[in-house]
């Protein structure tokens, strides 16, 4: 391994938009900060965590995490623009800050595209996680946590799934059940009982499932969150039809199944601030299309998903769950910003 570098003591610290702020007087030389901010991590495709004085349950303040959780006591990496540099830091105090993949499906079936993964692929998916031993946890957890409830593990994994399509219940539950894990099913409530009926719909359109079986579901504990009513476009709505696309799901779901939602995920992913601010009202969390790793800093109503469709490959899924798909995140990133602006003059 290289041998880290010592970060002068007598000036002020290199970057003064360091994520970790100037060294401070009676710091021992090179010693990170208590953590007031953003967390970046080249191992992590440079995605941020932030933590805040009022999140105790996602890392604490005193200790670089990463020194912890990658590179041993003593040594730490910070992202220095324009380049990497490691820099010596002092012993930690606190344990490394949570990282939670909220993994995102919709249909466990062999047709829609990207929004289809083929059964035994989900099945392979599933198994990766159990022999990771990884935990897998349930967005109630991740809420409370924030609350200052119980802490989260150093690592953890959320199962959500998009639309109720009717392969849930056939084919994604019993894995998940054998095995005892929470998920969370997002229902788009004007099309329960029928088939998918927004963009991008499949051909022929995939069924969804009916209320006597979401209920049904419900007892066995699955979670259902709330995903509009029509899955519009919530950005374009007007204040008035955006209150009853988050109120109206949220009342179906409360009265057929005999709890009230506390998730959502806006359709398409999309939520500017005031849909934002109007699905705060009403849901404790709402997962975006953002592609990432959950963290200290970002907000409980844009929480960031893994698409998995892109971990099709089993090597490839194995990798990230080791700990190794830092940089092909932040190849996925670029590739989808890119396609962003490519598509967003026609749509």
């Amino acid at each position: 391994m290289a041998r880290a570098r010592r970060v002068a003591t007598a000036a002020p610290h290199p970057d003064p938009g360091c994520i970790w702020g100037p060294h401070g007087p009676g710091r021992r030389p090179g010693a990170c900060r208590a953590l007031r901010g953003s967390l970046s991590h080249p191992t992590q495709g440079h995605a941020a965590a932030r933590v805040g004085a009022n999140a105790p349950a996602w890392g604490r303040a005193g200790a670089c995490p990463w020194q912890l959780a990658r590179h041993g006591r003593g040594e730490c990496c910070r992202l220095h623009a324009p380049r990497h540099r490691l820099c010596r830091s002092g012993r930690g105090t606190a344990p490394p800050m949570s990282r939670i993949d909220i993994l995102m499906y919709h249909s466990i079936s062999r047709a829609g595209g990207p929004t289809s993964i083929a059964p035994e692929i989900f099945r392979a998916q599933m198994e990766a996680i159990e022999a990771s031993g990884l935990p897998v946890i349930g967005l109630d957890a991740l809420a409370a946590a924030r609350q200052g409830g119980p802490a989260l593990p150093e690592r953890a994994l959320i199962l959500t799934f998009d639309d109720g399509f009717a392969d849930f219940a056939a084919t994604a539950w019993p894995e998940i059940a054998r095995r005892g894990w929470p998920v969370t099913v997002y229902l788009p409530t004007g099309f329960i009982g029928g088939v998918e009926g927004w963009r991008g719909i499949a051909s022929p359109p995939r069924p969804l499932m009916g209320w006597d079986e979401i209920a049904a579901l419900a007892r066995e504990g699955v979670d259902f969150g709330g995903h509009s009513v029509s899955h519009p476009d919530l950005d374009a709505l007007a204040p008035q039809a955006l209150e009853a696309e988050l109120a109206g799901c949220r009342d179906e779901i409360a009265a057929r199944t005999g709890k009230p939602p506390a998730h959502f995920a806006p359709p398409y992913g999309s939520a500017g601030p005031a849909v934002r601010a109007a699905v705060a009202r009403h849901y404790a969390t709402s997962c975006s299309t953002r592609l990432g790793q959950a963290g200290a800093q970002d907000d409980l109503h844009d929480l960031p998903r893994l698409e998995m469709f892109y971990f099709t490959d089993p090597a490839r899924w194995r990798a990230h769950l080791a700990g190794r798909g830092g940089a092909y995140l932040a190849r996925r990133r670029v590739l989808r910003r890119i396609r962003g602006l490519v598509l967003k003059p026609w749509g």
